[in-house]
């Protein structure tokens, strides 16, 4: 048995200005919270990493490769469907420092398939004033019953 990939609306697609099939949908815009750094929890003064959401660029980021989570197996096995948002932090070349899961629906199935999909995928940088900039993005993956 192949598993099939999670399925992506076009709105999605448009949402992140791709030309191949995503699977991931931009749902919401929100700025991390800063975190204390161990040089700033000593009292030395470090520089926070500033990550900008899409609505603030001049340029957002565009997705280059496609994108396919897989759809995990004992999610087929239990006849299951989902979702999971994430939150996408993009580096200035484009490639994903980080992908933090927000919520899976239901939890324990598809959240590690989101993770390794989009760890690999590769954005045109973000620009804001003429300068590649970080770039954080929700998205949310939709898996089906019905779509493997």
């Amino acid at each position: 048995m192949q598993a099939t990939p999670a399925r992506i609306s076009e709105s999605a697609r448009q949402q992140l200005n791709v030309l191949l099939q995503p699977q991931a949908a931009l749902v919401s815009e929100t700025k991390p919270r800063p975190r204390a750094t161990p040089d700033a929890r000593a009292g030395k003064p470090s520089v926070a990493k500033h990550y900008y959401r899409p609505s603030e660029l001049d340029v957002k980021p565009g997705i280059m490769v496609h994108v396919e989570p897989r759809y995990p197996v004992q999610a087929e096995q239990d006849s299951v469907g989902g979702r999971v948002v994430a939150q996408l932090f993009l580096r200035e070349d484009g490639t994903v420092e980080k992908v933090a899961i927000v919520r899976a629906e239901p939890p324990g199935y598809f959240e590690y398939a989101v993770e390794q999909a989009f760890s690999a995928a590769r954005f045109t940088p973000g620009m804001k004033d003429g300068q590649a900039v970080r770039v954080q993005m929700a998205l949310e993956v939709s898996f089906g019953e019905g779509e493997r």
